[in-house]
């Protein structure tokens, strides 16, 4: 990660995905140049909130020591890489965040947290449409030193509704998020050049 401009880039997985799910991904934009690693979710530590996840990842940023660090979020991990992002100890570090798959309208999936409490706790409950969590994440992109974009921005296929809630000028409309899973070379392509932008 410390190679001079090799973009470093931080890979953020989802809800219950670890970071060997991103694997694929990461060695795909490291053979692309891009000095990129992937970020442990700790899928099971169900009882904090996105926030908590948000400043555990902006430590790992600043323990980094880089600066123009881009943060690529899938899913959960957008709302998290977002929530690194605002915080004021990487004020300056980070360059661009890329979320992708990620719901900004809320996830009705997000609904089982509810029925399930002892299963799904805070940070899953904090996706549902409507939640506070994610209009604050939004605001704050309207007062940030870095760039962002929104992957799939146009549709959310989790809550099957129209992507309503950012601004159309973030948004790229990219392969279906559940085909990244499966390595689609589309996607990579897409983050690619959204992280080589100037």
């Amino acid at each position: 990660m410390k190679e001079p401009g090799s973009n470093p880039t931080i890979l953020v997985p989802g809800f219950a995905g670890g970071k060997t799910l991103f694997h694929p991904f990461r060695d795909d934009l490291r053979a692309r140049g891009i000095a990129a690693e992937c970020w442990e979710l700790a899928p099971f530590v169900y009882r904090r909130r996105i926030a908590w996840y948000g400043e555990l990842l902006a430590q790992t940023v600043a323990e980094h020591g880089d600066d123009g660090v881009t943060l690529v979020g899938w899913s959960m991990g957008g709302f998290v890489s977002v929530a690194a992002a605002l915080e004021p100890s990487v004020r300056g570090r980070i360059r661009r965040v890329i979320t992708f798959g990620t719901p900004w309208n809320g996830t009705w999936a997000a609904r089982i947290g509810v029925i399930t409490d002892h299963v799904l706790r805070l940070h899953v409950r904090e996706m549902r449409p409507g939640s506070p969590v994610i209009r604050g994440l939004i605001d704050g992109l309207g007062d940030r030193p870095w760039d962002f974009h929104a992957v799939n921005g146009t549709y959310d296929p989790l809550a099957r509704a129209p992507m309503r809630a950012l601004d159309p000028a973030w948004c790229h409309t990219g392969p279906w998020w559940h085909r990244s899973l499966l390595g689609d070379a589309g996607l990579f392509d897409l983050i690619h050049r959204l992280i080589k932008l100037p």
